[in-house]
C-alpha cells in the first residue's frame, strides 16, 4: 500500500489552483486582447470606407470643375475667333472647338478614374479590416474553448493522482 501524504497532496493542489488562477486570468487578458483588436479593426474598416465615399465624391466634384473649365475655354476660343474675324461655323475653327471639348471630358474621366481607384483601394482596404477582424474574433473564441479545456484538464489531473495515489 502506498503511503499518502497529506502535506504533498495539498501542496500538489495549491499548485493546480494557482495554475488555474493563472490560466483563467491569462485566458481573459487574451481575449480582451483579442476583443479589442477586432473592435479597432471594425473601427478601421468603417474610416476607410468612409473615405473611399469621400474620394469618389471628390473625384465628381474635380471631374465636374475640369468640365466646366472646358466649357470655360470653348467661351475664350470662341470670342477670340470672332475677335479675329474668324467663322465659327468654319471647320478649322469647329475642330478647335470639338478638340477643346474632347479633350475637357477626356481629362473629367481620367479625373474619376483616378478618384475611383484611390476610392477601391479604400474598400480594399476596409475588407482587409474586416477580415481582421473577424480573425481577432475567431482567437478570442478559439482561445477560450482551448483554455476551457485546459482548466478542466488540470483540475481533472489533479483529482485524478489525489486518488490514484490514494488507493495505491
Amino acid at each position: 500500500m502506498c503511503v499518502v501524504d497529506p502535506v504533498t497532496e495539498i501542496a500538489k493542489i495549491a499548485v493546480d489552483t494557482v495554475r488555474l488562477i493563472q490560466t483563467v486570468h491569462v485566458t481573459t487578458v487574451e481575449n480582451k486582447v483579442a476583443n479589442y483588436n477586432a473592435q479597432q479593426s471594425i473601427n478601421q474598416a468603417k474610416i476607410a470606407e468612409r473615405n473611399a465615399v469621400y474620394e469618389r465624391q471628390e473625384g465628381i466634384e474635380d471631374a465636374r470643375e475640369k468640365r466646366l473649365q472646358a466649357i470655360k475655354n470653348m467661351g475664350n476660343q470662341k470670342t477670340n475667333l470672332a475677335s479675329g474675324n474668324i467663322s465659327i461655323s468654319s471647320l478649322t475653327a469647329l475642330d478647335l472647338l470639338e478638340d477643346e471639348k474632347t479633350l475637357g471630358e477626356i481629362d473629367a474621366l481620367k479625373i474619376i478614374d483616378s478618384s475611383e481607384r484611390r476610392a477601391q483601394s479604400y474598400l480594399d482596404a476596409s475588407q482587409r479590416y474586416y477580415s481582421n477582424a473577424a480573425l481577432q474574433s475567431y482567437k478570442a473564441k478559439q482561445n477560450s474553448i482551448i483554455k476551457s479545456f485546459g482548466i478542466l484538464g488540470m483540475t481533472g489531473n489533479s483529482v485524478f493522482e489525489y486518488y490514484n495515489n490514494k488507493r495505491g
